[in-house]
């Protein structure tokens, strides 16, 4: 636990490791809690989006 959450403005270290992503346990909480949309723009701030079999994947180029 060296590093600094990813989510923007967040100062809490990291806990957790998700798709290559450091996040703190709260933002993962709410990633966990959230409905499909509160999701859906919690991934996007760490460049992450669901994919069309439901997987989470990493935005691409073209996508951004």
């Amino acid at each position: 636990m060296t590093d600094q959450c990813e989510f923007p403005r967040c100062r809490n270290w990291s806990g957790l490791r998700y798709i290559g992503h450091e996040i703190c346990t709260i933002h993962w909480e709410q990633l966990c809690g959230s409905d499909s949309k509160t999701e859906k723009r919690l991934l996007k701030k760490i460049s992450l989006t669901r994919g069309d079999g439901g997987a989470v994947r990493p935005i691409t180029k073209e996508e951004k």
